[in-house]
């Protein structure tokens, strides 16, 4: 035998979910969103973005061995260069524009 809910007030009952939805997205928001404040840190590094022109002969090795900041691993800085410019594969042509970040400490 089949039991059904009757409820009685549907308006309310509307109101009383979305308020219940609400309140559940501004706490999963508050807990997964704000850094805990004992472990948060600030930065002293900012990110930046430039564009550059491929020259002939250059690499992406040659590149990064250029502009990487000297604490960062050449092999990651090279991924977030194909990353940043959507590249599948290591090649570049003479002529390419490619943007790469920068840290710069302050």
């Amino acid at each position: 035998m089949k039991r059904y809910i009757y409820i009685q007030k549907p308006r309310r009952f509307i109101l009383v979910l979305t308020m219940f939805f609400i309140l559940l997205h501004i706490v999963l928001g508050i807990v997964f969103h704000f850094p805990n404040v004992k472990g948060a840190t600030k930065s002293s590094d900012s990110i930046y973005f430039k564009s550059i022109q491929v020259e002939y002969g250059d690499n992406l090795w040659t590149i990064a061995q250029k502009n990487k900041p000297q604490e960062e691993n050449i092999f990651n800085y090279i991924q977030s260069i194909k990353k940043l410019n959507q590249m599948k594969n290591n090649y570049i042509y003479a002529g390419d524009s490619l943007i790469i970040p920068i840290n710069i400490v302050q």
